[in-house]
């Protein structure tokens, strides 16, 4: 054999494995694809979509499974929280960045809890800002933490500022299902918890997703009137006391109060009874 067809054989084999691997690529776009639109699929509704053989999707599947591409529930897949970590930047735009550091450390300080903040991404909340509290206790949330939208005061006070229709195709490919015997789990019972939150301008859960924490939020609103983030006190569930909430709601309704005006909101807050749109 020439050179020149040794060379050849040798770019031949090279452009097959390119073509394998721009395959496998494509494959895992496609099952990306697929749950960003389904949210929860199992396997055989991920291979009846995507068209993908079934031995190749589960292998493809159980790879990203290892590097938290997707994640698993019970036998559903979904978006994983490695892909929330890379647009975890694209979330956290300048403005908001800027001006949420101080105001989580200035609440930390007033409430003694942990400040969390945290904005939509389809069908989950991701924490997008943090400020710690010394409780003694494990920790149970983080910077790009990925939770369902449904479950727990940040996620509802995200989902109940969402206009009804928003609303509905949010939740129409979730399975909601309980994460607690306190999760609400039902589509009728969530829109009235959604309106009660808009009534009252807050939302409280108390180990609704997190068996041993408890979390109050309200909303941050942007210059257009739309709430582009939830502002919440969080801590461990030894801490809790019906009594104190009306202490950590004053700061906190301050709190989102002045996020709001700094990213350029100047209607009415608390953002009481208003559903979606704009708020002048």
């Amino acid at each position: 054999m020439s050179v020149n067809e040794e060379e050849a054989r040798i770019i031949l084999g090279a452009s097959r494995v390119i073509a394998q691997d721009i395959t496998v690529i494509d494959r895992v776009v496609e099952i990306l694809d697929c749950l960003e639109q389904h949210t929860l699929l199992s396997l055989t509704e991920i291979v009846r979509v995507t068209g993908i053989p079934k031995p190749t999707c589960h292998r493809l599947l159980q790879s990203m499974l290892y590097h938290h591409m997707v994640r698993r529930e019970g036998r559903l897949y979904g978006i994983g929280s490695r892909l929330f970590a890379y647009v975890y930047s694209q979330l956290m735009n300048e403005p908001l960045e800027h001006v949420s550091r101080p105001v989580l450390k200035e609440l930390r300080d007033a409430t003694g809890l942990t400040t969390i903040l945290c904005v939509r991404q389809g069908a989950f909340r991701v924490v997008v800002g943090l400020e710690e509290a010394d409780q003694g206790e494990r920790r149970f949330v983080g910077i790009g933490q990925v939770a369902v939208i449904y479950a727990g005061a940040p996620s509802k006070v995200l989902l109940a500022w969402e206009s009804k229709a928003q609303r509905d195709a949010i939740l129409s490919d979730i399975h909601i299902r309980k994460l607690t015997p306190h999760t609400i789990a039902n589509r009728a019972d969530l829109e009235r918890e959604c309106a009660r939150i808009r009534r009252m301008g807050w939302a409280l859960s108390v180990a609704e997703r997190e068996p041993t924490a408890f979390s109050v939020s309200v909303p941050v609103a942007d210059a257009g009137g739309r709430v582009a983030a939830s502002l919440t006190v969080t801590g461990p569930i030894t801490s809790f006391a019906r009594a104190k909430v009306p202490q950590w709601v004053i700061p906190l309704a301050s709190s989102g109060r002045q996020l709001s005006r700094a990213l350029g909101y100047e209607g009415a807050y608390p953002l009481r009874d208003f559903e979606g749109g704009e708020r002048s």
